[in-house]
């Protein structure tokens, strides 16, 4: 679920840690004056002019801290935007609106009405009345096609720090945001393999915020630049974040589709072994390698792959189960122990 959102986030974050890195060797060559020609047999370009031109160097890095964070929290603010309004089509294709939580109906509601008093300023030029109108107008009546309009519970005004990211999620029926996070495993390992700007991810979310804001409206001191270690870092962190928020959405969506029978929780997982392999306990169920599942546990959950099947001690390709039994799984994933098996169909 919701995987090329992610893969797009994940590709744009380490587009700036490779320019971060690469900028840096760049200007550390020039300052050193190491650009050299290493091919005898061949016309070496003049560098004369790398030297000339260059930029001093701790204005360099000012633009290359600017550019590096300004552009990460550019990138984790759409993707909470856009899985989140994935989120909301999942909502509107498997629920009546009806049947929707009644906080989400009651904000809706609510911010659409602040939309359509203020449908003349520009943010919401985009919008044409007569289709904010009939949208609602779906909602209300019960049709089975109906629209809720992401501007209505995405809108914010502040910057996405944990509280306001947390609120946005909570808009959306998908809560405890902020417990999720600091307790979830990739968070976790993030902070304890090394030392880290900050602690936690409320403080390193927020110093990535102020830093954002201080490059944006140009109340950067030079002391608060940071070098390329500190940048990648930010990068790394926030592809962290966004790998965990993807794994909240999943949760909710598996539960959702397990609560409609859209959905089924095929095995668990009993024991975990090396090499990604495990034992487990599957229903009547037919599975066959190659098929797709998601492993979930009360905070986690991913999507994994079967690569191998062993029944009895063999190989096999599917295995077709009348009732509960054991059965080894390898999947291209790490899974982690006492997992559920659920397979959502495509």
């Amino acid at each position: 679920m919701y995987s090329s959102t992610l893969d797009g986030l994940l590709r744009q974050v380490g587009t700036v840690r490779a320019h971060v890195r690469t900028s840096e060797r760049i200007r550390n060559l020039i300052m050193r004056r190491d650009i050299l020609c290493t091919n005898a047999a061949r016309a070496c370009f003049d560098v004369g002019s790398f030297y000339s031109e260059a930029l001093d160097p701790t204005e360099w890095r000012i633009i290359d801290h600017c550019a590096a964070v300004t552009r990460l929290y550019a990138v984790y603010e759409r993707f909470v935007a856009d899985i989140l309004g994935a989120h909301l089509a999942f909502l509107e294709s498997n629920f009546k609106y009806a049947e929707l939580n009644d906080r989400l109906r009651r904000d809706h509601r609510r911010f659409l009405g602040n939309i359509l008093a203020d449908l003349d300023k520009s943010r919401y030029g985009h919008l044409p009345l007569e289709s904010v109108i009939k949208d609602f107008q779906d909602c209300l009546s019960g049709s089975a096609s109906y629209r809720i309009l992401p501007d209505a519970l995405l809108t914010h005004d502040q910057n996405l720090r944990m509280p306001e990211l947390s609120e946005l999620f909570s808009r959306c029926d998908v809560g405890d945001m902020a417990d999720w996070m600091s307790r979830h495993r990739t968070a976790r390992a993030f902070f304890r393999e090394q030392s880290r700007q900050s602690d936690t991810v409320d403080a390193e979310l927020r110093q990535i915020v102020e830093a954002r804001n201080d490059a944006a409206h140009g109340g950067l001191e030079v002391d608060n630049v940071y070098g390329s270690e500190v940048l990648v870092e930010f990068a790394d962190f926030i592809a962290m974040v966004c790998i965990v928020i993807h794994e909240r959405i999943c949760h909710e969506g598996v539960s959702k589709l397990v609560t409609l029978r859209k959905a089924d929780e095929i095995g668990t997982i009993r024991h975990k072994y090396s090499n990604n392999r495990v034992r487990a306990i599957i229903g009547a169920v037919t599975i066959s390698v190659g098929d797709a599942v998601y492993i979930k546990q009360e905070r986690c959950c991913y999507r994994a792959a079967i690569t191998s099947l062993m029944e009895d001690d063999k190989l096999v390709s599917s295995i077709t189960a009348y009732k509960d039994r054991e059965i080894g799984i390898s999947f291209d994933v790490e899974p982690f122990l006492h997992g559920d098996i659920v397979y959502v169909p495509v």
